[in-house]
């Protein structure tokens, strides 16, 4: 059975857990943004959920020391081997998918660029 307690309670609770350094947004979000790039999601979809779930821009955490490169690459191998689309349509496709998951536009086209380049040298 749920229990809802007065919002006056909780927001003192919270304030007094953080107090103590028992709650900390800037944690969540370094521990959040952690396991979301373990999962396969990029820089752009990690800042808009954590803003989403209330997190202060001066909380989020520093993700400079990433390889988004590398993060996009395990992401559509994973998905679509390393292979280029065989057409234009598989090939939006792909790119919705990716921009979805928070990668930006650039970093898809060189993905994309780099996996063609590769294909062309395997020919020959």
């Amino acid at each position: 059975m749920a229990k809802s307690f007065p919002v006056q309670t909780v927001e003192a609770v919270l304030d007094g857990f953080a107090e103590q350094g028992l709650q900390s947004d800037r944690r969540f979000a370094e521990c959040y943004a952690r396991a979301r790039i373990n999962k396969g999601y990029g820089h752009r979809r990690i800042l808009e959920d954590l803003k989403q779930r209330g997190i202060n821009r001066e909380d989020f955490p520093d993700c400079a020391d990433q390889d988004w490169d590398e993060s996009l690459l395990r992401v559509y191998i994973k998905k679509y081997g390393n292979t280029q689309p065989p057409s234009p349509s598989e090939r939006a496709r792909r790119e919705h998918f990716m921009l979805t998951r928070g990668f930006t536009g650039d970093q898809i086209r060189h993905l994309l660029r780099h996996l063609i380049h590769s294909d062309d040298a395997n020919d020959s």
